[in-house]
């Protein structure tokens, strides 16, 4: 499990202009409340787990009640697979750059209610949208170890990466194309992909 404090987004956000947040796995919320403190117009999360939904949902009214950010937030409960379809629907009506934080975690805990590896899905959804550009936009990919062996904090992960390395490396490919990436072994890995200079 990444953390989105581990990286200066608040940066990413002012140096690219980044006007929404839009992340995968809101699991207790941490990641809704710590873009919050960032200048974002727009905090979009994904979860598929109703229970945990619901437990970020209420933190999340607590910390805003009172706030500019009242309705400026919004959980999806939902498989991934299905709610990011709907997250690029509203960006291709708002247009402005996003943060991506998108995890690759392996949700057996959810049984059917999720997708178990959606990294690739997710990310292949993204680049493929026909109606927004995403070259203005940073990737924050978490569970690199999921992908790629590499000198992670935590270990490679055990018996090899179970992530389909075809697709995965088609991904990173075509995402090149419009970004720089870089590789974070810290915890279970990240990877991040800023804007390449026009």
């Amino acid at each position: 499990m990444g953390q989105l404090n581990r990286h200066n987004f608040a940066k990413w956000q002012r140096d690219y202009r980044l006007h929404y947040f839009v992340e995968t796995g809101t699991w207790k919320g941490d990641g809704l409340l710590a873009a919050r403190a960032a200048h974002f117009q727009r905090l979009l999360s994904i979860e598929a787990s109703p229970e945990l939904a619901i437990k970020a949902t209420a933190r999340m009214e607590c910390a805003c009640r009172g706030t500019t950010w009242q309705g400026r937030w919004e959980i999806l409960v939902g498989d991934s697979a299905d709610c990011i379809k709907e997250v690029l629907l509203r960006l291709s009506a708002w247009s402005a750059p996003v943060l991506w934080w998108l995890d690759a975690h392996l949700p057996e805990r959810y049984g059917a209610e999720a997708t178990r590896l959606p990294l690739v899905m997710e990310l292949h959804e993204v680049l493929r949208w026909p109606h927004r550009s995403h070259a203005g936009d940073v990737f924050l990919l978490d569970d690199l170890r999921l992908y790629e062996a590499g000198p992670y904090a935590s270990g490679n992960f055990p018996g090899g990466p179970p992530g389909d390395r075809g697709d995965w490396t088609l991904l990173l490919k075509a995402l090149s194309n419009t970004h720089t990436i870089h590789r974070d072994y810290r915890d279970e890995g990240y990877l991040v992909a800023l804007p390449k200079d026009e």
